[in-house]
This record gives structure tokens, sequence and C-alpha cells, in this order.
């Protein structure tokens, strides 16, 4: 009944070892066999971790397997998923340095990060932002710049839409976002006109590789 351990999230959870982090393994106990129900991805982390010799765990006796299957399902169905703003509001506070250089850029910009954005200078990127950082910072400065230009422009919020495709200049055209009279084409086609093509250039590549993918199978 567990789903296969993804090689990348233990990899992850390897390099940022925390034992906090970690908290208890959930584990069954019947007819003499232990059984981890819940947390396989921090054990397999863990064992590759020379360092790490025990792991706190919870043990529930008498679960077979069908109860222990039934728990998996319960303690990950009710689950609730961090968001990207209370993600971003802990790294903050524990002083992440990718974090760190996403708020300075906000700041620096004028931005504001909300939920629901509705005006000019206000945006949800804070995940994109986040991945982008921990990449590279001066790319991630150059897009915002830009993306804060063409949003006061329009009066339109900034669309994570429009970071795809801003990124995507700057790292394969010609002088990318520094290349002043490409920038200045772009705010005068403006925000809305290139959020559309941004979206329609997504789904034809994403109809291109779904279409290679049906005939190769």
């Amino acid at each position: 009944y567990q789903r296969p351990l993804l090689p990348n999230k233990v990899k992850e959870l390897t390099a940022q070892w925390s034992y906090a982090a970690c908290g208890a393994l959930s584990i069954g106990h019947d007819n003499g066999i232990y059984w981890v129900y819940d947390g396989q991805h921090r054990l397999a982390a863990a064992k590759r971790r020379e360092s790490i010799k025990t792991l706190p765990c919870v043990v529930f006796p008498r679960m077979n397997t069908k109860a222990q299957a039934a728990a998996f399902v319960k303690s990950n169905i009710n689950r609730k998923q961090v968001t990207a703003f209370a993600k971003y509001n802990a790294l903050i506070v524990s002083e992440d340095v990718a974090a760190h250089k996403a708020r300075t850029i906000f700041d620096d910009l004028g931005l504001t990060l909300t939920g629901h954005p509705r005006q000019a200078l206000e945006t949800k990127c804070i995940a994109w932002a986040l991945a982008m950082c921990g990449k590279d910072e001066s790319r991630c400065r150059r897009v915002l710049t830009i993306a804060a230009a063409l949003s006061t422009d329009s009066g339109k919020p900034i669309p994570d839409h429009l970071l795809d495709a801003l990124a995507w200049i700057d790292g394969n055209v010609e002088g990318g976002l520094a290349n002043k009279r490409l920038v200045d084409r772009m705010r005068e086609v403006g925000l809305v006109a290139l959020v559309g093509a941004a979206k329609k250039a997504a789904e034809y590549f994403k109809a291109q590789t779904d279409g290679n993918f049906t005939a190769k199978n």
C-alpha cells in the first residue's frame, strides 16, 4: 500500500537533515514484525547519513497490515499541505539565504505578496521567487524588475506565467533582459498581451510534447 520512494525527495531530506523536521516515524507492530507505515522517506534519508544510528518512533502494537494501510491513508489525507506563504515566513524566521534574498528584492521593488493579487505590484509568486533565488539571484532580480515595470504600466498584478516567460527570454534571447530595446518593446506590447502569448506558447509546447509521447507509444 506504500507509495514508491521518490529519489529526489530522499536526496533533499538527506542533504537538509533536521531531527526537528523529521519528528517521529509511525510504526506498526504485529506478530513480532515492525513496519514503518508513515515516514519511509525520512527513514531512507537517515540510512544515507552515517552519523544517524537511531530515530524517534511511535509504535502502535497489534496493528496488522490492513490497519496500517488505513492509518497511512488517514494520516496523509488529513495532513494539510504547507502553503508557499507559510513556508516563506518560516524560512525568513529560520534565516534561510534564498528567502532573505527574495524578500530584499520584493522590498526594493515595492512588491506586495498576497494570495489574491488584484492590483499593480501585487503577486503571489513566492514559490517562483524562492526557487529562482536559490538558483540565480541576479536573474530573479532582473525578471521581477521588468515584471514590476510591466505591472505598473498596466495597473495589473504580476502572474506566474509572465515570470516564466521573462526568465526564458533572459536565458535564451541575445542580451536577455539587459537588452534595453527588447525591454522597451515588451513595455510597448504590454503585460496582458505578453501573458497571452506566454500561455499560447506553453499550450503549444505541451501539445507538441504530448503528441511526441503519443507517437512513441
